[in-house]
């Protein structure tokens, strides 16, 4: 009786060494039941179908038209150098052109309202980016650091992504070697 007792011990304790070691050989126990997981199904998510490739398009056409400027300032010699203010939220628009009067009157350094205002890391460094190519910063910036008809030193908004800019070109070299 004894012996027939721990028998009965061993081998469950073998179904369940053998469970923990692979569940699946458990199954190959002499007497062992297992108890399998009702299989449930779910429901496939649906294929999106808002203008996917329309979205697609979008950014192939992007990366084709400013890639190429990137690809360009690789070979030019045009560079800048360059502070801003970076302003977000609702009215970061009215606050820039008021920000701006505020320097050009002289009522605050441009670098001291880059400290005070700026949301742009830059900020530390009065707003300085450093000197850079074209297509190196977004393209809206760029249009305005080397256009032509904006002088060094003047002041000037751009509106990006990432908020609107008050832009100080400090140095600017369009690479006329004349």
């Amino acid at each position: 009786f004894i012996l027939a007792l721990s028998m009965a011990r061993l081998g469950r304790m073998l179904h369940v060494l053998a469970f923990l070691l692979a569940p699946e050989a458990s199954a190959f126990v002499v007497g062992a039941h297992v108890a399998r997981p009702a299989v449930t199904r779910t429901a496939r998510t649906p294929a999106p179908t808002a203008n996917l490739f329309e979205s697609i398009g979008k950014i192939v056409e992007y990366n084709v038209k400013y890639a190429s400027k990137a690809f360009e300032s690789l070979f030019t010699s045009k560079s800048a150098r360059a502070s801003h203010i970076l302003l977000k939220g609702p009215s970061a628009t009215a606050d820039a052109l008021a920000l701006k009067e505020r320097i050009a009157a002289g009522e605050i350094s441009f670098a001291d309202a880059a400290r005070d205002y700026s949301a742009c890391p830059s900020s530390v460094k009065g707003g300085d980016l450093g000197t850079f190519k074209p297509g190196t910063m977004v393209p809206q910036f760029d249009e305005v650091i080397f256009n032509p008809s904006v002088a060094v030193g003047q002041l000037a908004t751009a509106k990006t992504q990432f908020g609107t800019h008050v832009i100080q070109i400090t140095e600017r070299d369009m690479g006329d070697s004349a």
